[in-house]
C-alpha cells in the first residue's frame, strides 16, 4: 500500500468518523431538545384542554347565576308561587326545547334547607327523563358542595350520574339587587357526553379523549397513564409511536377525588421536522466533508506525495548504488527539503561510518585470526558464517569447506549447539551457555571447553550464535591428577591412626573414622554438625575458645597441649591436640585439629610413677650402694643412692660424672 493509499484511507476514515460522530452527537442532543420541546407542548396541550373544560364549566356557571339572580325565582322559593313555573314550563325557558337549546341536562331549585322544590332532567337528546336515584342520594350533601353549609358559597365540577360525566354548578339563590338573604340553590348541569367532547376539541383544536376510571372499554394507554397519575403528577405525556404523542392529566370530582382521565392526542410534527432537518445537515456536511477531502488529497498530492515519491525513489537508487557517492537534489525550502538535507548529512555520515567499520572489521578479523581459540559463528538456522583460522587448524580442514554447511548432521554437530538446543537456556538477559566437548585429534582425546553467545534482533528473537572453543586437555588432565591426590589424601587421612578434625569456628564439619573412633561414634557422621564444645570437657572450654579466635583471626597455628575431650557416651578421654588454620569454601577461615587419645598412656605413666616412687624409697633406705648410669661407653651416673656416703661422697656430687674414673681411681686407691 502506497502513501497516497493510506493518506486516502487516512483521511476518508477520519471524515467518516467525524460525519458519525457528528451525527451520534446531533441525535442525541437534538432529539432529545424536540423530545424535551415535543413533551412541553404535550402538556401545554393538556392543559389548554383543562382550561377548555374550566371554561366550560364557567360558562355554565354564567347560566347559572342567571337563573340564581332572578326575581320569579327568587319569589318561587320564597312563597312556593307556582304561577312562575306554569308559565315558564308551556311558553317559557324551562319547556324541552329552551333547555335543549342551552345544552342543560339538570336543572334544580333547591330550598333553604336543601330540599328540591322543582327540577328537570333531560337526556341527551332533549328528552325529558325521571330524576336518577343516584343524583337524590348525591343532594343528600347539602348540593354536592361539601362547604353548602354556608348558603352564599358557589361551586363547580363533575360529578358520575348514572355512568356519566356531568359538569355542574350551583348558585345561592337571591334577588335581581343581590341584596337580600339567600333562599336556596340553583343547581345546573350539562352531560359532558362525546358531542360535548368533540366541540371541546374544536374549541380547543385539540384531540380530546376522556374515560371514566375503571372503564372495561379503556385503553392500554389510557391504563399506564393512570399508574402514573398522582396528586404530585398530575400530568403524564407519553410516546404512542414514531408519528403521535399523548398527554394525559386526571379530572377529579366535586370532591376532588379522581374521577376521570383526559388524553390529548397530537402529531409528532415537531420531532419530524427536527429529524428532517438533521439528515439535511448530515448530508450537507458529508458533501462538504467529500469535497475538503478531494481538495486536500489535490493539494497533498502536489505538495507532498510526489515529492515524497521522487525523495523514495533517489534513496532507493542510492541504496542500491556499491558506494555511496551521490547525494539527493534539495528542491525549495519547506519541511521536505529539510529533510533532504538531512539525509545528505546522513549520508555523508554513514559513508564515513562505512569507512570507519571497514577499517574495523580488518583490525577486528586480524585480532580474530591471531587469536589461539577457536571461533565459529553461525545463524539460527544452523548455516556457518565465520570459522576462524584455529578453528580451522584445530579440526584439519579449510575455511571453504566449513562455510555455509549447516551444524546439523556435521562432524561439528557434537561441538557446536543448535538454536533448537539453546531454546530456553539462553536469553537477552543471560546471552551465554558454557559447555564442554571431546575431540579425538591425532595427538588423543583433547577436551574444549565452548561459550556460546547468542546474538539478538530488535525483536528479542535469537539472530545468530558465536561459539568460542578453548582447548582444556592440560587443565582437565591436572584436574584429573588433583582428584586423584584428593583421593589418595582422604584415604591417607581416614586411615590415619591420629584423629583429624576440620570445623568452622564453632562446629565440626568433618572428623576421621580414628576421631570418631576416639570419641565414641560408630560413624563420623554422627559427630559432624556437633558443636566443636560439645565434644571439649567444661574445664577446657576457655582455653579452646582462645586457640580457636587465635587459629581463625590471627591465621597462627597452636602447639601441642593436653585437653580433655568428652565421648558420646559422656566418659572423659585425655588427648593431645594441636590446631592449625585450614581454608574453607568462599574464603571462610576453618581450623584444622590433630588429636591423639593419651588415657592409655596418662595411666602407664601414673603405674611408672608410683613404681619409681617405690624403687627410690627402698634404694634411699638401703645400706648397700645402689646407682644407676647412662649405657653410653663412659657410664655417666644418673641416679646414686644416699648409702654412698660411707665411702666420702655426696650423691649430688657424682651425678652426671663418669663413672668409669672413679671406679678406676677406687680400684688403685
Amino acid at each position: 500500500m502506497n502513501l497516497r493509499e493510506k493518506t486516502l484511507i487516512v483521511i476518508g476514515l477520519f471524515l467518516v468518523s467525524l460525519i458519525l460522530i457528528l451525527y451520534a452527537a446531533s441525535e442525541l442532543q437534538l432529539k432529545s431538545s424536540f423530545s424535551e420541546l415535543e413533551e412541553r407542548n404535550a402538556k401545554v396541550d393538556v392543559e389548554r384542554a383543562l382550561n377548555a373544560i374550566a371554561n366550560e364549566l364557567t360558562s355554565l356557571s354564567d347560566l347559572a347565576n342567571f337563573w340564581a339572580a332572578r326575581d320569579d325565582v327568587y319569589a318561587f322559593v320564597t312563597t312556593g308561587d307556582t304561577d312562575f313555573i306554569n308559565y315558564s314550563m308551556n311558553t317559557g325557558s324551562l319547556t324541552n326545547d329552551s333547555l335543549h337549546n342551552t345544552e342543560i341536562n339538570l336543572l334544580l331549585f333547591l330550598d333553604s334547607y336543601g330540599q328540591i322544590v322543582f327540577s328537570r332532567f333531560l337526556n341527551s337528546s332533549g328528552g325529558a327523563e325521571v330524576m336518577p336515584q343516584n343524583l337524590i342520594e348525591q343532594l343528600s350533601l347539602y348540593g354536592f358542595c361539601p362547604g353548602c353549609l354556608d348558603k352564599k358559597s358557589k361551586f363547580t365540577g363533575i360529578i358520575l350520574l348514572s355512568g356519566q360525566p356531568m359538569m355542574i354548578v350551583t348558585h345561592p339563590i337571591t334577588n335581581s339587587k343581590k341584596d337580600s338573604p339567600t333562599m336556596g340553590r340553583v343547581v345546573l348541569g350539562r352531560f359532558l357526553s362525546q358531542k360535548e367532547i368533540d366541540k371541546l376539541s374544536g374549541i380547543a383544536q385539540l384531540n380530546l379523549t376522556i374515560y371514566p376510571l375503571g372503564d372495561p372499554e379503556m385503553p392500554e394507554d389510557f391504563r399506564q397513564a393512570q399508574s402514573q397519575l398522582s396528586y404530585s403528577s398530575p400530568v403524564f405525556v407519553n410516546l404512542l409511536d414514531e408519528d403521535s404523542i399523548a398527554g394525559y392529566a386526571l379530572l377529579t370530582n366535586i370532591y376532588g377525588n379522581p374521577l376521570m382521565i383526559l388524553g390529548v392526542n397530537a402529531s409528532r410534527e415537531i420531532y419530524r421536522q427536527g429529524a428532517n432537518s438533521m439528515e439535511s445537515f448530515v448530508i450537507l456536511f458529508s458533501a462538504a466533508g467529500l469535497l475538503f477531502l478531494l481538495m486536500t488529497l489535490i493539494y497533498l498530492d502536489r505538495s507532498v506525495l510526489s515529492r515524497l515519491v521522487n525523495l523514495t525513489t533517489s534513496i532507493t537508487s542510492i541504496g542500491r548504488a556499491p558506494e555511496l557517492s551521490t547525494s539527493l537534489r534539495v528542491q525549495g525550502e519547506d519541511e521536505l527539503a529539510s529533510l533532504a538535507i538531512s539525509i545528505n548529512d546522513m549520508l555523508a555520515e554513514l559513508k564515513s561510518a562505512h569507512k570507519d567499520l571497514v577499517n574495523s572489521e580488518r583490525r577486528y578479523k586480524g585480532v580474530v585470526e591471531d587469536l589461539p581459540d577457536l571461533i565459529c559463528r553461525y545463524s539460527s538456522d544452523g548455516i556457518i558464517n565465520f570459522v576462524s583460522a584455529s578453528f580451522c587448524t584445530f579440526f584439519s580442514t579449510r575455511e571453504q569447506e566449513i562455510l555455509g554447511q549447516k551444524i546439523d548432521g556435521s562432524v561439528w554437530q557434537r561441538h557446536l549447539k543448535s538454536a533448537r538446543e539453546l531454546e530456553g537456556k539462553i536469553n537477552e538477559n543471560y546471552p551465554t551457555l558454557t559447555y564442554e566437548s571431546q575431540y579425538n585429534s591425532p595427538e588423543g582425546l583433547c577436551w574444549i571447553l565452548w561459550t556460546a553467545r547468542g546474538i539478538f534482533d530488535q525483536a528479542g528473537s535469537l539472530a545468530e550464535i558465536q561459539s568460542v572453543g578453548r582447548e582444556i586437555t592440560s587443565i582437565r588432565k591436572a584436574e584429573e591428577a588433583l582428584r586423584e591426590s584428593e583421593g589418595r589424601y582422604h584415604q591417607l587421612v581416614d586411615s590415619a591412626p591420629v584423629g583429624i578434625l576440620l570445623s568452622t569456628a564453632e562446629r565440626v564439619i568433618y572428623i576421621n573414622q580414628a576421631g570418631a573412633r576416639f570419641l565414641g561414634a560408630s560413624n563420623p557422621k554422627e559427630i559432624t554438625g556437633r558443636k566443636i564444645l560439645e565434644i571439649v570437657h567444661p574445664d577446657y572450654h576457655k582455653v579452646v575458645i582462645s586457640r580457636v579466635k587465635r587459629v581463625t583471626d590471627d591465621c597462627q597455628s597452636c602447639p601441642l597441649i593436653e585437653e580433655k575431650y568428652i565421648r558420646l557416651d559422656g566418659k572423659p578421654i585425655d588427648v593431645e591436640v594441636a590446631a592449625l588454620p585450614f581454608n574453607l569454601e568462599k574464603g571462610q577461615a576453618g581450623v584444622q585439629v590433630i588429636f591423639q587419645d593419651i588415657s592409655e598412656r596418662k595411666k602407664a605413666e601414673a603405674v611408672r610413677r608410683e613404681t619409681e616412687e617405690r624403687y627410690l624409697l627402698l634404694a634411699e633406705n638401703m645400706t648397700d650402694v645402689i646407682h644407676l648410669h647412662t649405657p653410653d661407653p663412659e657410664l655417666h651416673f644418673a641416679y646414686v643412692s644416699p648409702s654412698i656416703r660411707i665411702a666420702g661422697y655426696e650423691p649430688s656430687d657424682l651425678v652426671g660424672k663418669p663413672a668409669i674414673g672413679l671406679f678406676f681411681w677406687a680400684g688403685r686407691r
